[in-house]
């Protein structure tokens, strides 16, 4: 399935506090679950995200640091996986080392070959 998680913008990529991940919303979920028979090869895949519209990143599964086969082995082995598990693939920088931006009423949508695209519009916080 397509998720799309968002986060606060903040300075550390790989240590990123709680308060800037862990939000309600904060991970936009797909409409309906692919079988992997109905995916095909999952390294063949290329993801894409548009703002408003706008091709704003591509990522080539291809290019991953680790394919999708060897990922799920790394965490199996010091994890254990239940069935209903999601294990996420992708990245969310761009190739200049920053991330896409979105404000509030910008329309994400995720798109990849076989899945539907998933959008999201960004909301403001409650008062």
């Amino acid at each position: 399935m397509l998720l799309n998680d968002l986060s606060v913008p903040h300075d550390s990529y790989y240590r990123p506090p709680v308060k800037f991940k862990c939000l309600d919303g904060f991970l936009g979920i797909g409409p309906r679950c692919v079988p992997l028979a109905e995916v095909g090869d999952i390294n063949a895949l290329t993801l894409e995200v548009r703002i408003n519209g706008e091709l704003r990143q591509t990522v080539d599964f291809s290019g991953l640091v680790r394919h999708a086969a060897t990922l799920l082995a790394d965490v199996n082995a010091f994890m254990t996986l239940q069935p209903g598990d999601i294990l996420m693939l992708g990245s969310d920088c761009l190739a200049d080392g920053t991330r896409p931006r979105a404000r509030v009423r910008d329309r994400i949508e995720i798109s990849a070959t076989g899945f539907a695209p998933l959008v999201n519009t960004l909301v403001g916080e409650a008062a």
